[in-house]
């Protein structure tokens, strides 16, 4: 079945739905790119110069302009034989990482598979645009039939115009749900009977219709949450009108429920890892597939993240367990060396490995003090990584506040750990400061390059420093057959109280019993005897607690074990 070519709103048209009824400014040259664009998604795949300029409704001569820039910039490809242009390379290649990094999208696609093999019609994800009250489809799957669907892809429509968004408004709070109809560009009649019905549907669990922008299709949807409660989104079958039975329709809702409130599952159980090139991403990833391996009827997702940002999160309610220092998991518990308010509801799981700070200098470039850091150009890691707040307290203990690098010829960059070392190796960055664990490949590939320096930190400085914060410690690492000083920190898995007790005695025993394996994936260190109870003052979940009273074997020899309290 051919999609329908769409009218495509002009920028200024546009922007103003966007923005509901505020007012905005006349569109300039980026939003007026920005509607050639949308055209080629909204719309049809080929358009000639003329044909797009009617469909905006820009001039011919301001089309042909910025088609002939895009296309210099590769966004767009010009085809010589229909004269006409199309989508270009790196609009694809932009479209192709954003839409593997979206992690909700990934994580629908095994619910998508089964409802489309299963009841054997297509399967749609719609993700939930808060800010602009919408949805849009963004993950599809189609049955084995003939007769099916086109793909939805792209598709966008208002909450109150059809089941997919009726299903995130029904799981909204009422407070919510009432704002967003009262901006609903509908009959006030349909919008009080909209109102009536979503209680109905909420408690339902599904709901079913059509929309005005899809009549021919009937659409049975069940709104998606995350682990703080809030509709991410919905799940969706669609049946073409002409084979859509009344008497299925409450086999496939309860179905369509169940594949949305196991999805809503895994967003809730999400393990928040660190960069992509990270220690932590790796271990997230490694104990992810050990729980589907093990434990497949309670799951995890991996996702990015960062240290302190991690706990944030977890507060919030944005995951159910992420890796973070014991020492960041114990300010945030206490509130104290920067964390602001304390978190009263995180909870530690066990200790995993060290990381150890690993500091790379481009050629030449030699530090002799920690204040040297100030005058050069510096990245710590992203905002929110462990190592940024290292490298803050660093600088402060040694008089440096980092905002006073650019007096001192220097500059901070927050840049994850794969752009930090592209800018490095570029001669953009002097200095990469990270912390990481000893096995991670991007810190191997530096190290054993000749022209990359790795300094010896001064052993007196860093004393003094584990003497004020407690939880770093002394280390010392192997490089270019020399031993370096630099500082370790313990990581750990932390998650908040109230996560059920099973589920976090499974976690533990899964990770402890499995300890080995994950040590010759690199996760943990060498022999595998730093796993245990946290050593953070911060409390013991109870089914953590209850996994080291009754599953922890005998410390190793000459290694004491802090019980756990």
């Amino acid at each position: 079945m051919a999609r329908a070519p769409r009218r495509i709103a002009a920028p200024k048209r546009a922007a103003c739905a966007a923005a509901g009824s505020a007012r905005v400014p006349e569109p300039g040259p980026l939003e007026r790119a920005i509607a050639l664009l949308r055209a080629f998604v909204d719309g049809q795949e080929h358009w000639g110069v003329r044909e797009l300029a009617a469909a905006t409704g820009e001039p011919t001569s301001t089309t042909h302009r910025l088609l002939a820039r895009m296309r210099a910039l590769g966004w767009l490809e010009f085809d010589e034989e229909l004269k006409r242009y199309r989508v270009g390379f790196e609009l694809l290649r932009v479209g192709a990482v954003l839409s593997h990094r979206h992690r909700i999208g990934q994580a629908a696609i095994p619910a998508l598979e089964s409802l489309a093999s299963g009841l054997d019609e297509s399967a749609w994800f719609f993700l939930h645009d808060a800010a602009r009250a919408r949805v849009a489809c963004i993950a599809e799957r189609s049955p084995a039939r003939a007769l099916r669907l086109p793909p939805p892809l792209g598709h966008e429509e208002r909450l109150w115009s059809g089941p997919a968004g009726w299903a995130v408004l029904a799981a909204l709070p009422a407070a919510e749900a009432d704002a967003a109809l009262r901006d609903a560009d509908i009959d006030p009649i349909e919008r009080q009977l909209l109102r009536e019905r979503l209680p109905e549907l909420n408690r339902e669990g599904f709901c079913a219709g059509s929309s005005a922008l899809l009549p021919e299709v009937i659409v049975i949807a069940a709104a998606v949450h995350d682990a703080a409660g809030a509709p991410r989104g919905s799940l969706c079958v669609a049946v073409p009108r002409v084979r859509f039975r009344e008497e299925d329709a409450r086999r496939f809702g309860i179905a369509v429920r169940d594949e949305a409130r196991h999805l809503s599952y895994l967003l809730g159980a999400t393990l928040l890892g660190g960069a992509s090139a990270g220690s932590w991403h790796d271990a997230a990833s490694a104990i992810s597939a050990l729980m589907r391996r093990q434990s497949p009827d309670l799951p995890m997702t991996p996702a990015l993240g960062g240290g302190q940002s991690n706990l944030e999160d977890l507060q919030m309610g944005r995951a159910a367990y992420c890796l973070t220092t014991a020492v960041s998991l114990e300010d945030a518990f206490h509130g104290g060396s920067g964390a602001g308010t304390a978190h009263p509801r995180l909870a530690s799981v066990m200790t995993l490995s060290a990381l150890y700070l690993h500091v790379f200098t481009r050629p030449g470039i030699r530090l002799r003090t920690i204040a040297d850091l100030a005058g050069l150009c510096v990245s710590p890691g992203a905002e929110g990584f462990s190592s940024a707040r290292l490298f803050r307290e660093l600088l402060e203990d040694s008089g440096i506040k980092p905002a006073d690098a650019p007096r001192r010829g220097g500059a901070v960059l927050h840049l994850d750990y794969p752009e930090g070392q592209r800018l490095f190796r570029a001669g953009k960055v002097d200095v990469l400061f990270w912390l990481t664990g000893l096995n991670n490949a991007v810190c191997g590939d530096l190290a054993r390059t000749p022209e990359v320096g790795m300094p010896s930190l001064p052993e007196a400085v860093l004393a003094k420093f584990v003497a004020h914060h407690p939880g770093y410690s002394l280390a010392t690492m192997a490089a270019g057959g020399r031993s370096i000083h630099t500082l370790k920190v313990p990581t750990v898995i932390a998650t908040v109280i109230d996560r059920p007790q099973d589920e976090v005695f499974r976690l533990a025993k899964v990770v402890h019993e499995n300890r080995h394996e994950l040590a010759v994936q690199g996760v943990l260190d060498g022999n595998a005897d730093t796993i245990g109870p946290c050593p953070a003052r911060v409390p013991i979940h109870p089914g953590a607690r209850r996994y080291w009273e009754q599953g922890e074997p005998p410390p190793a020899p000459g290694r004491a074990r802090r019980r756990p309290g």
